[in-house]
């Protein structure tokens, strides 16, 4: 699997590395580590010019050393590390890169203690989030000491969320994850007072149905996490409802798939991935079809 590692230097890009090498993939790891040094410019007396070459090699050799950083997590896995260093801004470049590597997965740190961090996220990972043709792993900072990972997948049958249960099974969980797969039927309440009785027993179709294909989906993913739970919920907005639900389980993680097909959809997101990026106080992976997302 090839996977690109954006990072900065920071604690949190460590914690983005640290994260992954956790990840048991079932097949061998072709990691790309980025690191972008974004040279300041610098005002003098009517002139404007960067920073001297000194600055350069100083974050240069920064950049190498949080490389072996990274480099020591990953020591005795199955995995293939290389390291580049690029000048630019840090969200096209780790685009850029990746669309030139052909990466199935970008990886990278970002805030999340609180609510306001969420919500504002960062211009790095809002570019990187919005703008990758390929799936994004948003790793934000975790407060659990715990050994077991608990997941949630957001899933609705179609075929975004079918792509997001693909890439997960690429990866053999264990006994040591706890997986939960989730669907959120809509509640709609404008109907009017003599329709509503029928809306209720749509409604109770609806779960019904989605009931079937949630287990469905659960059952598909067991040989790579045996700890595996279906779930249907009933809610006026998605999002809320997914985030609630990872809040509630006190998810580590969250996998919910978005379009990606074109530049106009990729843009634009989803409404759902976009509320839940934003919302979700657990890392967020927003898969998008490989397949697809190259056009």
């Amino acid at each position: 699997m090839k996977v690109l590692l954006a990072t900065d230097g920071s604690e949190l890009a460590l914690q983005a590395a640290r994260f992954l090498s956790r990840l048991p993939h079932t097949e061998p790891l072709d990691l790309t580590v980025n690191t972008t040094v974004m040279l300041p410019i610098v005002h003098t007396a009517g002139a404007t010019s960067t920073l001297p070459e000194e600055f350069l090699q100083a974050q240069q050799l920064f950049a190498k050393q949080h490389y072996h950083q990274v480099k020591d997590l990953f020591e005795g896995a199955d995995a293939n590390l290389t390291h580049t260093i690029m000048q630019g801004h840090a969200g096209e470049c780790v685009v850029d890169q990746a669309a030139d590597i052909g990466a199935e997965l970008i990886v990278l740190g970002a805030k999340g203690h609180s609510v306001v961090h969420r919500i504002l996220l960062g211009s790095v990972s809002e570019y990187i989030a919005t703008h990758a043709k390929c799936s994004v792993l948003i790793v934000r900072p975790s407060t659990s000491e715990s050994s077991m990972l608990t997941v949630t997948i957001a899933y609705d049958g179609s075929p975004r969320s079918e792509a997001a249960l693909k890439q997960f099974s690429g990866f053999r969980w264990g006994t040591e994850t706890d997986v939960h797969v989730l669907t959120v039927v809509p509640i709609v309440r404008s109907f009017g007072r003599e329709l509503l009785p029928n809306a209720v027993f749509d409604r109770a179709v609806q779960r019904d149905a989605a009931l079937k294909k949630v287990k469905q989906a659960a059952e598909s993913i067991e040989t790579v996490a045996p700890n595996v739970h279906p779930h249907v919920l009933e809610s006026e907005h998605l999002g809320e409802a997914v985030v609630q639900f990872i809040d509630d389980q006190s998810s580590d993680l969250v996998v919910v798939g978005d379009t990606g097909r074109s530049a106009i959809g990729r843009m634009v997101m989803g409404s759902v991935s976009r509320f839940v990026l934003h919302h979700a106080a657990c890392s967020v992976w927003i898969v998008r079809d490989n397949a697809h997302s190259k056009t």
